[in-house]
């Protein structure tokens, strides 16, 4: 038999270290792991974003439709591997954080999806929290995006917010020296799960 595909979500902050750990396992784990990528860092690069309201609901609804997509193909990808683990830079978790963030909560595809259907998705979900000592590439970051600092708190509150609303959520955000410890820490949890061994 099969062993069963594993979902895990890393969230956090801007410069919480999901990208750089998400690419030191599958780096490390190459034949075993499919990457998602960011889905609303994808949209925001393409300039999706829209302040009025209607345009608000239409950017979230197409980040919604491209998240469930990408989760599709990659599913579809990982089930061919060995013992299949895919890695989701942020996944659904902050699609509705960042929908929440904006006021977008009418977004149509997050009634579906929304708190209560989004943790049931995946097997686990890691917050990296805030990074440390990075205000200022936190901040490099939201104003390539076309966000203001105010902004990015606002959103870290909100992914906060959903975060919380389930038990699955593992906290790796107070280790004590950043992204390595971060990193280590996660490592050991999946290895210890026999997730990624």
């Amino acid at each position: 038999m099969t062993p069963a595909l594993r979902k895990i979500v890393f969230t956090g902050a801007p410069c919480s270290g999901k990208t750089e750990i998400i690419g030191r396992l599958a780096a490390r784990h190459a034949g075993r792991v499919v990457v998602v990528p960011e889905v609303a860092g994808l949209a925001f690069a393409m300039a999706l974003a829209d302040g009025r309201a209607d345009g608000r609901k239409i950017f979230f609804e197409a980040i919604a439709a491209l998240q469930v997509r990408l989760e599709e193909v990659a599913e579809a990808c990982a089930n061919r591997l060995d013992r299949p683990v895919m890695l989701l830079d942020r996944g659904f978790f902050d699609v509705v954080a960042y929908a929440e963030a904006y006021g977008a909560t009418e977004v149509d595809a997050l009634g579906a999806l929304g708190p209560g259907g989004v943790v049931p998705r995946y097997d686990l979900v890691f917050n990296l929290g805030t990074a440390f000592g990075v205000v200022d590439e936190a901040t490099r970051r939201a104003n390539n995006r076309g966000e203001s600092l105010p902004q990015v708190l606002r959103i870290a509150e909100a992914l906060g917010s959903v975060w919380r609303r389930d038990h699955r959520v593992i906290d790796v955000a107070m280790a004590p020296a950043g992204i390595e410890d971060k990193a280590r820490l996660v490592e050991r949890l999946l290895a210890d799960a026999d997730i990624l061994t």
